[in-house]
């Protein structure tokens, strides 16, 4: 029996008066959501850290059975994204170019997103980056959208990635000076390695300051009344982690698809396969494509990121609908299970975040009890059966796919959750 879970990011959202107190979700007329739930059961899956508003990997790396402690940071996940090496002694951080102005508190941020600015100049403000500074080597990588990757290291091995952002989040607020973090920091050899990176990073940054400041482009911008891209801030850091794949851990064969380009550095993460696609319809019909060839389909979406990103209910209403009638075929899949997840996203700061909410979830699916349920929304899924906690979904897809192992079997080296074959086991010759 195979599996498809479907990752529908942004679909639920909060009552509007211009739909009769309803959701989008509950106005939709959403057929083949209902008909797959009418399958199965619905109700809710907690995220690993209830009412918090996190990344989306965060949750689906937490989700696919790995510890949260390892889990790399967004600045690994890009760099992996544009085929970066992960090396040992390096630390890897996202980052993007911001106009600054000085005054007598620091540096404060007058724009965090949407500078108006070519990308020919934005290149050559890229390539003022210095490779080395005080001993470290640093590798600027433009990503696809906007922001950059780069990657901090030093050959002893004297570097860290326990420290904080610059980036101060907050639109008119100044660039935090990067520090050690402490309550990262499990001893005092590696409280000290964090001190001395964040100490080169933050004299590395107003290097670049300076640097960008005078720099051609924004001696230009300055002449048209424009403020200058003229300060670099970094966040998320984070270093090479070994990880387990993920066929190791469920025995599964697994692909992900999707139209978000993150998904990529995310699948090489975790081993998995990727096809990263055009749009939402592409994502749903190589899905059922792949089915011959793996054991598990990873199905992410963003399709209704733009309606997320402003006050537009009857346009996601309308979105909804759409992304509905891509999902017929699914609904005359035959020894499929499906695993439906939604939630709710909204903007921080121009990047869409998990919202903290719980998972609205369908299970569905041979041998799955059903509810009667009738339609699939946010107040149906609270009325569900389903209680999910984050850590329980592989238990859920292997049990339903008959690969679930008798808890306390020990076939073989590693404590396992799943049957494995026989050819996969040491034999007794």
């Amino acid at each position: 029996m195979k599996t498809i879970v479907l990752s529908l990011d942004g679909l639920l959202d909060d009552v509007y008066e211009e739909l009769g107190n309803k959701t989008p979700l509950e106005y939709a007329n959403t057929k083949n959501l209902d008909k797959i739930l009418q399958n199965g059961s619905c109700g809710l899956m907690n995220s690993y850290m209830a009412g918090v508003p996190k990344i989306s990997y965060e949750d689906t790396f937490v989700i696919s059975g790995y510890p949260k402690e390892l889990f790399p940071g967004m600045g690994v996940i890009k760099a992996l994204g544009e085929d970066l090496e992960i090396k040992d002694n390096t630390i890897y951080m996202e980052c993007f170019f911001v106009p600054v102005l000085k005054d007598e508190d620091g540096f404060r941020v007058i724009n965090r997103v949407n500078n108006d600015i070519l990308e020919d100049d934005l290149n050559k403000i890229r390539d003022c980056i210095p490779n080395y500074y005080e001993g470290y080597e640093f590798h600027l990588q433009k990503c696809k959208n906007s922001t950059c990757v780069i990657s901090m290291s030093d050959k002893s091995g004297w570097i860290s990635d326990k420290i904080s952002d610059s980036d101060p989040y907050f639109q008119g607020r100044h660039v935090q000076k990067i520090v050690p973090v402490k309550e990262l920091c499990s001893t005092e050899p590696e409280y000290r390695r964090a001190e001395s990176t964040a100490n080169a990073l933050n004299k590395f940054l107003l290097r670049i300051h300076k640097l960008l400041d005078s720099n051609e482009v924004n001696e230009k911008r300055k002449r048209r009344g424009k403020y200058p891209i003229n300060f670099m801030l970094t966040k998320f850091a984070g270093k090479q982690v070994e990880l387990p794949s993920f066929q190791e851990k469920t025995g599964m064969k697994t692909i992900s698809i999707s139209d978000f380009s993150q998904a990529k550095g995310f699948s090489k993460l975790l081993k998995w396969d990727y096809l990263i696609v055009n749009d939402s319809k592409e994502v749903f019909q190589n899905s059922i494509k792949y089915l011959e060839y793996y054991d598990l389909i990873y199905a992410k979406t963003t399709y209704l990121k733009d309606s997320c990103l402003k006050y537009a209910p009857f346009e996601k209403v309308s979105e909804i609908e759409k992304l509905d009638s891509y999902l017929e075929p699914f609904t005359n899949l035959e020894n499929v299970l499906i695993i439906i997840t939604s939630n709710k996203v909204y903007p921080f700061l121009g990047t869409l975040v998990n919202s903290g909410d719980p998972y609205s979830i369908i299970v569905s699916g041979k041998n799955v009890r059903r509810d009667d349920t009738p339609t699939f929304n946010e107040k149906n899924c609270y009325k569900g059966n389903l209680r999910i906690k984050y850590d329980e979904l592989l238990n859920i897809i292997l049990n339903y796919t008959n690969k679930a192992l008798l808890n306390g079997l020990r076939p073989g080296p590693n404590l396992i959750k799943y049957i494995p074959n026989d050819e996969d086991l040491e034999h007794l010759q």
